[in-house]
């Protein structure tokens, strides 16, 4: 039935620990962001396999040799290794797309996109917003020496607009 073992010591144990660690996954996911907990995560398969698991046959008394030869499967050792590099590799390209989006408009709020394809859509677009400005300013230029012909809305010229953004972006 559905209450088997129930008066087993080891069930409470495992119950109190997958309910621990469910809660302080909870805690740590309100203070981080969930991709840095899925990172974390993805690396306890990797410790189980080559800290865990080489650890445990020792203490059963397997040869060194026997230990060896269990992490030295490559196939398995890839197939270890896929999640948390995966996650890693999202990590580090999704910090560098913000930087992007930072340099190219940085006081626009960044809402976060369920497609990555979205978000470089609207790198494309907002490079290419940049190209026009760069245009417009490079043909006012040579056509009139005064800038303030081109003033936008705000009084800023767009000359002087571009160069703040240019200057923003070669700082980053």
């Amino acid at each position: 039935g559905i209450f088997v073992n129930w008066d087993s010591a080891w069930v409470w144990l495992t119950l109190v620990i997958i309910t621990t660690r469910t809660w302080l996954k909870g805690e740590v996911t309100k203070q981080m962001s969930t991709l840095e907990v899925a990172i974390g995560e993805a690396f306890a398969p990797v410790f189980i396999y080559f800290v865990g698991q080489p650890i445990t046959m020792r203490l059963q008394g397997a040869p060194i040799n026997a230990v060896l030869h269990s992490v030295s499967d490559w196939a398995l050792n890839c197939v270890v290794f896929i999640t948390p590099l995966s996650a890693t590799v999202y990590a580090l390209a999704e910090s560098n797309v913000r930087k992007v989006m930072n340099s190219i408009a940085p006081n626009r709020e960044i809402k976060p996109q369920c497609c990555p394809l979205d978000t470089l859509l609207v790198i494309i677009d907002r490079l290419e917003t940049r190209d026009e400005l760069e245009w417009e300013c490079t043909s006012t230029t040579n056509n009139d020496s005064d800038m303030s012909s081109v003033d936008g809305a705000d009084g800023e010229g767009t000359h002087a607009a571009l160069s703040r953004i240019s200057s923003q972006t070669d700082s980053d």
